[in-house]
């Protein structure tokens, strides 16, 4: 059995990443959970989560914003929608997504704009946590 996992990470944009991974964690609906070479194959639902990547140089972060991951062994497939790297996060933007959802949320909303005003709050908190730990 290898030590390592092929990981790859796509969006409908780019390829965002290939190569091998010592380990992967993610959070998913199942919760927190980690993956190591021969994880049981599974396909776990991805909305809006942070993931650390372990490669031979170290831990990597990256926000992964819907989508799905594929473990099938050795191999690791995420098809996000949208996919970056903490160093490409604009802390400003992301505190005034995150003021303007917030802002939203105060008003009197039908349950859709509610629902959308909770997922642009939860994804510029998604971003400000990754962008802090640059």
């Amino acid at each position: 059995m290898s030590d390592c996992l092929m990981l790859n990470i796509s969006t409908p944009e780019k390829l965002f990443y290939e190569g091998e991974v010592k380990s992967l964690v993610i959070c998913s609906a199942l919760g927190k959970m980690g993956i190591l070479p021969g994880h049981k194959s599974m396909v776990v639902d991805m909305e809006m989560v942070p993931i650390e990547i372990e490669t031979e140089d170290g831990i990597i972060e990256a926000a992964i914003i819907g989508g799905y991951a594929q473990i099938r062994h050795d191999r690791i497939t995420i098809i996000a929608d949208t996919a970056e790297w903490p160093e490409d996060i604009e802390f400003s933007r992301a505190e005034e997504a995150r003021k303007r959802a917030d802002e939203r949320l105060q008003q009197h909303l039908s349950e859709t704009e509610f629902m959308r005003s909770q997922a642009a709050l939860r994804r510029a908190l998604l971003r400000l946590s990754l962008s802090n730990r640059k």
